[in-house]
């Protein structure tokens, strides 16, 4: 009698501990889908996205890019994961986009002519080519057949905030003033060598 209540005991405990043990949250489910940079390559980001509930676990793994230092996720996420993306961007992003990313990325993070992308140390990863040069395109990959196409650039944070997103022109780099009197002289005597060469030319008929 005693021995079955000692193992009925055991078996409570044991199903109490199951039930009570945490649910370690995934990691492994994101994947990399939109890749975008600017002609001059000051504006960048990058997009993982998944489809399940738990992949809040990110805290510690890394996306390498072309830069030699990976972004690393500082901690877990809050919250349902589902049909969410995680959006990593230079840190001009939310300036130009009106859109806060969950990251940022390291200078030249992406290789405009074409580069590896690395999710969590091999658990995704994309080999991808030139980037669209136009300033409002993105690359789009299909991670399960891997096909790539591009579309109008989209970015998306985890909580939701979408925005186009449109490269700005780059500024033309302004003449200093000592340039600008350079210039001018050097018009100046352009005029005055080809008003000579005609007055010559006259002379000579």
């Amino acid at each position: 009698m005693r021995k079955t209540h000692m193992a009925l005991f055991a078996g409570a405990a044991l199903a109490i501990g199951f039930t009570a043990a945490p649910a370690h949250a995934a990691h492994h489910l994101w994947r990399l889908e939109r890749a975008f940079s600017s002609p001059d390559g000051t504006l960048q980001y990058v997009e993982l996205f998944t489809t399940d509930s738990s992949e809040t676990g990110v805290g510690g793994q890394t996306v390498a890019g072309s830069s030699t230092n990976p972004f690393t996720f500082p901690a877990a996420l809050a919250g349902n994961t589902t049909n969410t993306w995680l959006l990593l961007a230079s840190p001009n992003f939310q300036a130009v986009t009106g859109i806060q990313p969950d990251g940022i990325l390291p200078a030249g993070f992406l290789s405009r002519s074409g580069g590896n992308l690395n999710y969590a140390n091999g658990i995704d990863t994309w080999t991808y080519g030139a980037l669209p040069t136009d300033g409002r395109t993105m690359l789009v990959r299909n991670p399960s057949t891997n096909q790539v196409t591009t579309a109008p650039a989209l970015a998306t944070n985890f909580a939701g905030a979408s925005a186009s997103v449109v490269a700005p022109a780059a500024a033309t780099p302004a003449l200093p003033r000592w340039g600008v009197v350079a210039a001018t002289g050097l018009l100046l005597l352009a005029a005055s060598g080809l008003m000579r060469s005609r007055s010559s030319a006259r002379l000579a008929r």
